[in-house]
């Protein structure tokens, strides 16, 4: 059975380039191998979908915590830093880009 892993790496961790130590922490500690990446800034409408799907919780203290990742999610992953667009430059494109998501499976 093949298992995959989904990790986000935040546009704060991306602002102070820290994605190669998420990244290698990632594939240290957990002996899973990367087999796809991807960079992108989400919609504001993508951000608030993925925003609402995040507080599940009935017990109110783990509730209060999901909902300070939602109000952050909702905050920070628009791709905007104090109103304006952030951009990452890229050997590729130069398409604006605020979050990276790795896909992951075990080592076989």
């Amino acid at each position: 059975m093949q298992e995959l892993s989904y990790a986000i790496v935040t546009p704060y961790s991306m602002r102070k380039s820290r994605t190669g130590g998420i990244v290698a922490r990632l594939i240290s500690r957990t002996g899973l191998d990367i087999v796809a990446g991807r960079m992108f800034a989400p919609s504001a409408e993508l951000v608030k979908r993925y925003a609402e799907t995040i507080v599940t919780e009935t017990e109110s203290r783990h509730r209060a915590t999901q909902q300070l990742i939602r109000e952050y999610v909702r905050r920070n992953f628009t791709g905007k830093v104090n109103g304006k667009q952030f951009a990452i430059p890229s050997a590729t494109t130069s398409r604006t880009r605020t979050a990276t998501s790795l896909i992951s499976s075990p080592r076989c």
